[in-house]
C-alpha cells in the first residue's frame, strides 16, 4: 500500500526507519496498535465512569461546573 503522509509525519517515519530498528510496516503496525489500545482504554474509562455514576459515586455536575469556571476565570453567572 502506498500512502501520502503530511511532511512532518513522513519525516518522522523516514527517520525511524533510517535508524534501522524497524521497517516502515513495523512502525505503522505499532502506531495502529497503539491507537487501538488507546481507543479501548478510553471506552473502558467511560464504562467505568458510567458504572461509578450508577453507584452514586462521583462529583455532582454543579460542583464540576463551578470548579471549571473558577479555574478558567469564567463568571459564575454566565
Amino acid at each position: 500500500m502506498s500512502y501520502q503522509f503530511p511532511p512532518d509525519v513522513q519525516q518522522f517515519i523516514t527517520a525511524e526507519v533510517a535508524g534501522g530498528l524497524r521497517s516502515e510496516v513495523e512502525l505503522l503496525t505499532e502506531a495502529v496498535r497503539f491507537l487501538q489500545a488507546e481507543r479501548q482504554a478510553t471506552i473502558e474509562a467511560v464504562r467505568e465512569g458510567l458504572a461509578s455514576m450508577e453507584r452514586g459515586e462521583g462529583t455532582p455536575w454543579e460542583e464540576v461546573d463551578r470548579e471549571f469556571r473558577r479555574k478558567h476565570n469564567i463568571d459564575l453567572d454566565e
